[in-house]
């Protein structure tokens, strides 16, 4: 018999071994990574107050902006199931909703955090926009929340922009160092006008479905029968020509 050389089968243990241990190590990024999402999103959630304290004024865009994408992948997951089980919305459509919708959300994070920067830097923050994107990324922690709520009308939505405007507040306070006072006065009066716009909005909106639902019926229980019988009716009109 021919000697195996011993260094062959080491090798592939080492190479085995090696592999195992990067595994091993993704999986505790992974885990790690999860623990960082969820952590966070439960302290903004039980404690806005003390997380906004404590929260890191700079550090780059990254961890805020992959949080914030995080919280939008699971609110379009969640808007998405509840379309394609209660709606009837085509699968393609859901599964196109889990790509389009984060993106939206993310180039919206970045917009309304320039707004809240203009409003705080109005009101004597001297944060950079860093800092206000931070906040507002942060914010989005109650939006998988706030989505599951705002499936009941009116009631689920007004919820979600009164307990919104109660992290900007916290956020003004604990991150900007402004007055609970003045930051109630305003922005309780911007968040105001949104919720009434959300209202009629919402009001609107279910208006007309119940109206488009509406002619749908009387088309389909009048319209077509009644359309039907016309071209007979003006059959037995028509008189032959001699």
């Amino acid at each position: 018999m021919k000697r195996v050389p011993s260094g062959r089968w080491n090798l592939k243990t080492v190479g085995f071994r090696r592999e195992k241990v990067d595994l091993e190590g993704l999986q505790e990024k992974m885990l790690r990574w999860y623990g960082d999402i969820s952590g966070t999103m439960i302290s903004v959630i039980r404690d806005p107050a003390d997380f906004y304290r404590r929260m890191s004024r700079a550090g780059g865009f990254l961890d805020p902006m992959v949080f914030a994408g995080v919280m939008a992948v699971i609110v379009a997951l969640i808007g998405g199931l509840f379309s394609l089980f209660f709606g009837g919305v085509p699968f393609f459509d859901f599964l196109l909703s889990l790509v389009v919708a984060p993106a939206v959300f993310l180039l919206f994070s970045f917009i309304g955090a320039g707004v809240f920067f203009i409003l705080w830097r109005i009101m004597g923050s001297d944060e950079s926009y860093e800092t206000a994107y931070r906040c507002f990324a942060y914010a989005s922690a109650i939006t998988p929340v706030t989505t599951l709520i705002g499936i009941v009308p009116y009631l689920g939505g007004l919820a979600g922009i009164l307990w919104m405007l109660y992290l900007v507040v916290v956020a003004t306070v604990e991150v900007h160092g402004i007055e609970t006072k003045k930051a109630w006065t305003l922005f309780g009066v911007l968040f105001f006008l949104l919720a009434v716009v959300s209202m009629g909005s919402q009001y609107t909106a279910r208006h007309m479905a119940e109206n488009r639902d509406a002619y749908r019926s009387a088309v389909t229980e009048e319209g077509v029968p009644a359309a039907r019988e016309a071209p007979s009716e003006g059959a037995q009109r028509e008189i032959p020509r001699e």
